[in-house]
């Protein structure tokens, strides 16, 4: 599917296709949207503070369903067995969700609101209104790009590592820890599919910064499943769990190394070293400014030149980075 084609999807699969699309998504993600939606027809029938409140609620809920690898690095239970869904369905449902939380907002009278929700109100307001905004650069939210998910400090295959490091102690914890390894093939599939729609549309890290990611997949990759640190939460488990079920959860970890987690590690792999770094943008300047949107900070290139040679070369950049760069090189 091309970039332009999921924008269109956005509207199309809420409006059209409403069965399928619940199908699609995780339900409690689709039940989250309906609930923001009728949240907006909901005027009068309580406070307005009551109604910011329970605005916030679903808001918070909701983010961390689109989010679930949120959930489990605050310690919320119920949604840390599961990867983030990157499919065309969701990525379109998450998108009309800030509509629809948007308006939801809206709905409620600010100025009915005690100054401190007021501040509250509005900082929501302008954080969904930079989400909608960011869609032409491709934003999930602010903090999250839908078609750079893969960088010299974070990816997937980091969050396949920080599993090792999960705090477990229960069957139920280790069992959600498999549920994870049993989703990994899905999620880079859906993984890989955004990679190559950004290395389509010229969005990637500069291929510099990119330079060390295959290998570090790689360090994760074993053909006996115990020397991949991916396991490693798996070699001594509590005594507290009964000796039976710790063989069986260490026999299942081994099997879902062996037979998902694996090769999908070494397709992932293979695809950044062949395919994705290669053909990564090239930053073509010693320094660059970057303004995709207001607000978004200044951003300068690996290994600048001196800095009588740095100003010279922002300031040609724009006005905007060299009134920048001026600034930076006197403090």
């Amino acid at each position: 599917m091309t970039v332009r084609g999921l924008r269109w999807l956005v509207p199309l699969l809420w409006w059209a296709g409403t069965s399928a699309l619940l199908a699609a998504v995780p339900p409690d993600l689709a039940e989250s949207a309906r609930q923001i939606e009728q949240l907006a027809a909901t005027r009068g029938a309580e406070s307005e503070s009551a109604r910011l409140k329970r605005f916030f609620d679903l808001y918070w809920a909701t983010y961390l369903r689109e989010f679930p690898d949120l959930a489990a690095e605050v310690g919320q239970p119920g949604l840390d067995d599961r990867w983030p869904d990157r499919s065309p369905e969701a990525l379109a449902l998450i998108h009309h969700i800030a509509r629809l939380e948007l308006a939801a907002l809206s709905a409620i009278d600010r100025s009915r609101l005690t100054p401190a929700e007021q501040v509250d109100h509005d900082l929501a307001h302008r954080r969904l209104e930079m989400q909608i905004e960011g869609e032409r650069f491709h934003d999930l939210e602010p903090s999250h790009n839908e078609l750079l998910l893969i960088d010299q400090m974070s990816g997937i295959d980091q969050e396949l590592a920080e599993l090792a490091y999960r705090p477990a102690r229960t069957v139920e914890d280790y069992e959600a820890v498999l549920a994870r390894l049993r989703g990994f093939p899905t999620a880079v599939e859906q993984t890989l599919a955004q990679l190559a729609r950004g290395l389509a549309a010229g969005i990637t890290p500069p291929r510099e910064t990119l330079r060390d990611v295959p290998e570090r997949v790689a360090s994760l990759i074993a053909d006996d499943p115990w020397q991949s640190p991916v396991l490693a939460s798996f070699q001594e488990l509590p005594e507290t769990i009964p000796a039976t079920e710790r063989e069986r959860l260490r026999h299942a970890a081994a099997r879902v190394f062996a037979e998902q987690v694996g090769p999908a590690l070494r397709r992932l792999h293979d695809y950044l070293a062949e395919t994705y770094v290669p053909r990564a943008r090239v930053t073509s300047r010693w320094a660059t400014c970057r303004t995709a949107r207001p607000g978004t900070p200044t951003s300068f290139a690996i290994r600048p030149p001196p800095i009588s040679r740095r100003t010279r070369s922002l300031s040609s950049a724009s006005p905007r980075c060299g009134a920048f760069a001026r600034r930076w090189t006197r403090s």
